[in-house]
């Protein structure tokens, strides 16, 4: 069985996950690149391989995992389930809680150095596709332009 080892939000703790702990590992394509994004739900602690999630940052993609998968997750631990409640909770309305929504994301997203490193990669990727798109309106705009002239 492999461990992976947590990057902690606060460096004083670690913690540990392992691959027995998976309830739910879901690829997501990304709604604004090619990308295609690993969400995975843990008994207590949840993952996401886009760039948000390999900064411990809620993400969409986590939030449409947990919503198509609410039994599975309950059943599995009503506790965590309770817990990322909260989280979607204070993510919809977290004015004047900021703090309390940092610290609940912390304790529930688990980043690892693989984890970390496919989220970096994919904001390149992303970050390409963007360039891509950006050139390809530029030459539409440039045959537009030249053929209004002729």
């Amino acid at each position: 069985m492999k461990t992976y080892k947590l990057i902690p939000f606060d460096e004083s703790k670690q913690n540990e996950v392992n691959n027995s702990d998976v309830i739910i590992a879901e690829d997501v394509k990304s709604s604004s690149s090619n990308n295609v994004y690993k969400v995975t739900i843990y008994k207590d602690k949840i993952s996401c391989t886009c760039p948000a999630g390999g900064k411990k940052t809620f993400c969409k993609h986590m939030l449409n995992t947990i919503n198509k998968n609410v039994d599975l997750i309950k059943n599995n631990n009503i506790s965590f389930y309770e817990q990322l409640q909260s989280l979607i909770e204070l993510k919809q309305n977290h004015k004047g809680r900021e703090e309390q929504f940092k610290k609940l994301s912390a304790d529930l997203i688990f980043v690892n150095s693989s984890i970390a490193k496919t989220a970096h990669d994919n904001q390149i990727e992303f970050e390409k596709d963007k360039i891509k798109q950006n050139v390809l309106y530029e030459n539409i705009i440039s045959i537009v332009i030249n053929q209004a002239k002729n």
